[in-house]
């Protein structure tokens, strides 16, 4: 091994391993072009490319709707899930993923299930419903919780309604 530095040279005490350096010249202005390079990548990633791609996490804005609002107890109401991206354009599109059902206070069933697989209906725009069977009269919150289908759209977001569900009236005569 030979490394060379200018005039030098290096040597350990044992004589087998001697060495000089002798830096290498390079031409000159190679390091401008790496420069120039760099920057104009970075010009290219700030000015070229929209703000929009840059995000990967679009949110969304969640509406939940019962129909008919007010029912009688004993009756039934459709419950419509509606996400929106609300993400500048371009997004990510119509969210996709599935949306789960609560009621509080507690009582009541949602048929076909608790749960349903949301259906684009516009282009940002994705919607699923469920059919609520309350248990008891009184103000029921129903809640629905979206659980994305991937990285694309902000998970666990949740949107709620107020449903009134009045007793039946019964009348009594005495004759």
């Amino acid at each position: 091994m030979d490394f060379s530095l200018g005039k030098r040279k290096l040597a350990s005490r044992d004589r087998r391993f001697q060495a000089e350096f002798s830096p290498s010249r390079q031409k000159r202005g190679t390091h401008c072009w790496l420069i120039f390079a760099v920057l104009a990548a970075l010009l290219f990633v700030t000015l070229v490319i929209p703000s929009g791609y840059a995000a990967t996490n679009d949110t969304v804005s969640i509406t939940v709707t019962c129909s008919p609002n007010p029912i009688l107890y004993g009756g039934t109401t459709s419950c419509t899930v509606t996400l929106t991206d609300t993400a500048p354009t371009p997004n990510n599109g119509a969210p996709q993923g599935t949306v789960s059902f609560t009621v509080s206070p507690t009582g009541g069933t949602f048929s076909p299930s608790t749960s349903c697989t949301l259906a684009t209906s516009g282009a940002e725009t994705s919607t699923c419903s469920a059919t609520y069977s309350p248990a008891s009269s009184g103000a029921k919150t129903i809640t629905g919780l979206y659980n994305r289908l991937n990285n694309n759209w902000i998970g666990g977001g949740t949107g709620s309604a107020t449903l009134t569900v009045t007793g039946r009236t019964t009348s009594t005569s005495v004759s």
